[in-house]
């Protein structure tokens, strides 16, 4: 069974955090390229780095969605879930 250390874990959060801040540093909503490939990398890594649940894995499935037509700030929210799920699990 994959295991995720804790340290992993805040990386993938904090890294949640920048890209929440980018977002809402753009208020027009439209995100250049850039942006949301990161996004998109940050979704893959979670995927890859957590033995993801199926409800978890829903959730990485529709995040991956928004983030290929570029929703960013619902892509994130649904990643969140699992980042969030996660933190309350591992203290």
């Amino acid at each position: 069974m994959k295991r995720i250390y804790r340290e992993t874990l805040n990386q993938l959060t904090d890294r949640w955090t920048v890209l929440c801040n980018e977002i809402n540093r753009n208020p027009d909503a439209r995100y250049p390229g850039l942006l949301c490939l990161e996004v998109h990398l940050l979704i893959r890594r979670t995927e890859r780095l957590v033995n993801l649940d199926p409800f978890e894995a829903d959730a990485i499935l529709t995040a991956k969605i928004l983030a290929e037509n570029c929703d960013l700030a619902m892509a994130l929210s649904k990643l969140h879930e699992v980042l969030q799920k996660r933190l309350e699990g591992s203290t």
